[in-house]
């Protein structure tokens, strides 16, 4: 996936969490979503609307990162926020990586069977980029018990979830639309460009089928 072009990026998040004019028919996991075509005639477009939402505040001085007392009102501020627009939510504050993939794992197996689903998949927390032997970079995002890599990098690189890693997560996902949202301090590009940068202007049709967005700090 690419790094998100910020105009395309905007308008998509608008149209994944709060299209303007779309009636929203509740259900027992989330809320569907319906919108109105061209003729007047609804369509349903979502079945259902999940969300995890997971944080990481309390990491160990000894591991070498600063703690982030921020991220916990981040978490109750976006839950509440998906919440208002029909996301069932689910939250993990401060997993280690054993918890976090399990977190991941239970979500993806719960919520992204169902092919006419929504889900949004938020982390905060560090983020990390390293420099590879070939020239690539690869980018971490950092669950509790990860150290820094310059005091461990062995340590690191068995704890901390590679962009790879959460690609992979993206392929496991039969549901329509996802969204992955990473609040962490990255730099250079974690993900590899697999298409041009021209966004057609008739973007909605994007919509018609399934579509996978990572959006990350830089």
């Amino acid at each position: 996936m690419m790094r998100m072009k910020l105009t395309f990026a905007i308008l998509l998040i608008g149209c994944l969490l709060v299209p303007p004019l779309w009636s929203r028919a509740q259900s027992q996991r989330g809320q569907g979503v319906r919108i109105k075509g061209e003729n007047g005639q609804e369509i349903n477009l979502y079945a259902e609307s999940h969300a995890l939402v997971i944080g990481v505040s309390d990491y160990p001085v000894a591991n070498g990162w600063r703690r982030l007392p921020g991220v916990k009102t981040d978490v109750e501020q976006v839950s509440e926020a998906l919440r208002k627009q029909g996301f069932n939510v689910r939250t993990k504050l401060n997993p280690t990586q054993e918890e976090l993939d399990k977190a991941l794992r239970d979500f993806i197996g719960d919520c992204g069977v169902n092919q006419r689903n929504r889900l949004l998949i938020w982390f905060a927390g560090h983020g990390h980029t390293e420099n590879l032997s070939d020239g690539r970079e690869q980018g971490y995002i950092v669950p509790l018990d990860a150290p820094d890599p310059s005091r461990d990098l062995p340590g690191f690189r068995r704890r901390a979830i590679s962009m790879s890693h959460m690609e992979a997560y993206a392929s496991l996902i039969e549901s329509k639309h996802v969204l992955f949202v990473f609040d962490s301090c990255f730099s250079g590009a974690i993900f590899v460009v697999r298409s041009g940068n021209t966004v057609p202007p008739e973007f909605e049709s994007k919509f018609a089928g399934p579509l996978r967005l990572f959006i990350a700090s830089g």
